[in-house]
């Protein structure tokens, strides 16, 4: 139980500086403010770059929907403990690595330029991916939802 708690905490840390990280991504692009760049210095170029939009709306936008997603499920995942929300978890997480390695191609190989705060949010999607690996493996006999309901509100089967 102590395993399984400290992994779903360790993912609401990650997924709240995930938001952090994003949301100042989304003020900078919102208000035209150049992105302080003091590690690397490509963060204007990518964030200028065709590909800072999908769909028409910024790509920190998206990030913000990932980690607030991944944010709230962790989160309920520290409330209600069933094996779907571990499922639902490790899929957010493996959906949001597989962007962030398009994303690391794009800016390596195409825009040939490297943003900080967008590495820093694939090492972010990484971990929160090894996290999830971590939580499903943790065994089956984990309590179930219905474990949680108090015996007073139980059906009784039979």
């Amino acid at each position: 139980m102590k395993k399984y708690v400290g992994l779903v905490w360790a993912a609401v840390i990650l997924a709240f500086v995930g938001l952090t990280n994003t949301f100042y991504l989304v003020q900078a692009h919102t208000t035209g403010t150049p992105l302080n760049c003091s590690l690397l210095d490509g963060c204007n170029a990518v964030a200028a770059s065709p590909y800072s939009t999908v769909l028409g709306v910024p790509l920190a936008s998206w990030g913000v929907l990932f980690y607030f997603g991944i944010f709230v499920l962790a989160a309920t995942m520290l409330m209600v403990r069933a094996r779907t929300l571990s499922h639902f978890f490790v899929f957010g997480t493996a959906v949001g690595f597989l962007f962030s390695l398009y994303f690391t191609y794009l800016q390596f190989f195409v825009i040939e330029a490297v943003c900080m705060y967008c590495m820093f949010s694939a090492l972010l999607s990484t971990l929160l991916l090894i996290v999830a690996l971590f939580i499903i493996r943790i065994p089956k006999e984990s309590p179930r939802y219905t474990d949680l309901i108090p015996p007073m509100m139980r059906k009784e089967e039979g």
